[in-house]
């Protein structure tokens, strides 16, 4: 009874100083988000700096990206054959700086290898009226000065986190010759590609009726997107982690998570903004329609479709089957859609290599250290061996005895769930969608843009539930200052608690049957609306 009580005691001390601890973490990451609002700079590590080269605003269409240069560590330095390397980090409601968060990282291991390396960051507003197409005339104009700036060397290596894969493949679609490899890290060119029951987003357009909510959305907000929304979106997809797993990890390891949370957390809750023209065709031409892998894109009026078969750089491909939000066959269903088979790759000189990861999720491919260090390292440092491959089709198998480029065949690729079959149904949802955007634009729109004032928007964009927690959450609240003080007292006197601790683990039994519980939960919501989409649409 002696020993229970001791324990008890213990646990119940240590609970109140995690709690305190915890509670100021959110306060710190509340003040992180102020302060973030006002200098606006990218997330990267402490330990890397930059100048910038280019601004996006005197480019011949205006944009609001910038092009920078990353300086090499004390000890690190450009080597002079190397290719210089862009990365581009993906504008879908955060700001830019994941391909840099950590020291291991796209941007480490760029640095590393002795390329010199330039960013393409954004800022939260974007110019008025700003489209894709201007976006990647932005870009080429980015790459033009890089190559100028580094003559006799080969042409600029891309790499596009995400949304920025699928907008580096327009720019290299529609403006060949300007980039020697591509590098795509989970980025969806296959919108309609997933397994059933076990891709959920695919069906989230056809289930709100089309585009006609992002117009909506837009306009209140008086023709720009807030970012805010798209985060709220990827939070719903994982609700055990998101109202759960997240903060507990925080709470129970707060003295060793506490860094690594507010580092995310910054990055995270940029919450950027993009113009209604950029949000629309984003929804209408890609998640919706598929247009891109369909060779319908039309970037600007009076141009030609984007055809991926015209982009004539090397090609890799990362993915992974632990993500949710770009699962492989996003990835890669655009392959065998626009090429006939592996042969009229090789005919057409063209090297198209893909890596697939067994577990790691979405974000993990860009921040994870150890993706840095295994399979970044073996994209970054094998761009000269990609050079040297025959044309074809090949997957970068990376194993403890070194790295290998296997060539496969399309059928290869049926493993990581390629299907046509269910295109029907999601043409059948493109053309809802279409008529629900007309109703929108013809009836709703004029009501809904004189019904918004500038003073209603504002209102708005800082009521969002997002922000408010982190406002919250902040040195607003006069309850900021107690608890920074006692975290302060906390902090000095802390014991480090025993983890098998009866009660301990007795918490992680009920923290762990709260995660299942909510995960059921989403399960079940996945389920519902999965099974709602094919009754409508099939």
């Amino acid at each position: 009874m002696w020993q229970l009580m001791k324990a008890n005691w213990e646990y119940y001390q240590d609970f109140w100083e995690r709690s305190i601890l915890f509670t100021n973490a959110l306060f710190e990451r509340g003040n992180n988000y102020l302060k973030h609002r006002i200098n606006k700079s990218p997330v990267f590590a402490e330990g890397y700096s930059y100048t910038t080269i280019k601004d996006g605003r005197s480019c011949k269409k205006p944009t609001n990206y910038d092009l920078i240069k990353i300086h090499p560590k004390p000890g690190l330095d450009h080597h002079p054959c190397r290719r210089p390397i862009l990365i581009i980090d993906p504008r879908a409601g955060h700001g830019p700086g994941i391909g840099g968060f950590k020291m291991e990282s796209e941007v480490g291991m760029a640095l590393k290898f002795g390329h010199p390396v330039y960013f393409a960051v954004f800022h939260p507003e974007p110019i008025k009226d700003q489209t894709l197409a201007d976006v990647r005339d932005a870009e080429a104009e980015f790459l033009e000065e890089i190559v100028c700036r580094h003559e006799g060397v080969p042409y600029p290596a891309v790499i596009g986190n995400c949304q920025a894969g699928w907008a580096s493949a327009l720019l290299a679609a529609s403006k060949p010759n300007l980039i020697s490899t591509l590098i795509m890290a989970g980025a969806p060119l296959s919108y309609w590609a997933g397994e059933k029951g076990k891709n959920p987003m695919r069906y989230r357009g056809g289930l709100l009726g089309g585009s006609w909510i992002v117009s909506y959305l837009a306009d209140l907000s008086q023709g720009n997107f807030d970012g805010a929304h798209l985060v709220d979106g990827f939070e719903r997809l994982n609700l055990a982690n998101t109202f759960w797993q997240k903060a507990y990890n925080v709470f129970a390891n707060i003295d060793r998570e506490k860094e690594r949370f507010l580092g995310f957390e910054k990055w995270w809750g940029g919450f950027f903004f993009t113009t209604s023209q950029e949000m629309e065709q984003i929804v209408q031409d890609l998640f919706i329609g598929n247009k891109l892998e369909k060779g319908e894109m039309v970037l600007r009026e009076g141009e030609e479709p984007i055809d991926l078969k015209k982009i004539d750089s090397n090609i890799v491909v990362f993915a992974s089957e632990g993500d949710n939000i770009t699962p492989p066959s996003q990835a890669l269903q655009w392959i065998p859609a626009v090429y006939h088979d592996a042969q009229e790759i090789k005919d057409m000189n063209r090297r198209i290599i893909y890596c697939i990861h067994p577990s790691v999720g979405h974000l993990g491919i860009f921040v994870a250290g150890a993706i840095a260090a295994k399979e970044h390292k073996a994209i970054i440092g094998g761009l000269r061996d990609i050079d040297k491959l025959s044309p074809g089709l090949y997957e970068l198998v990376i194993e403890p005895n070194g790295v290998f480029y296997q060539e496969r065949d399309f059928s290869d690729l049926e493993k990581y769930g390629i299907s046509f079959d269910d295109y029907s149904a999601f043409e059948k949802m493109s053309k809802v969608s279409d008529f629900n955007q007309f109703l929108y634009e013809k009836f709703c729109r004029p009501i809904v843009k004189r019904s918004v004032s500038p003073i209603t928007s504002l209102a708005l964009k800082f009521s969002h539930p997002l922000r408010v927690k982190r406002y919250f959450f902040s040195c607003l609240n006069p309850a900021y200052f107690p608890v920074q003080l006692s975290s302060i007292l906390v902090e000095k006197n802390r014991v480090l608690p025993n983890k098998n601790n009866l009660f301990n683990r007795v918490e992680n039994f009920f923290s762990n049957m709260t995660s299942e519980i909510l995960h059921c939960g989403g399960n079940l919501r996945d389920a519902v609306q999965e099974n709602t989409f094919w009754e409508i649409y099939d």
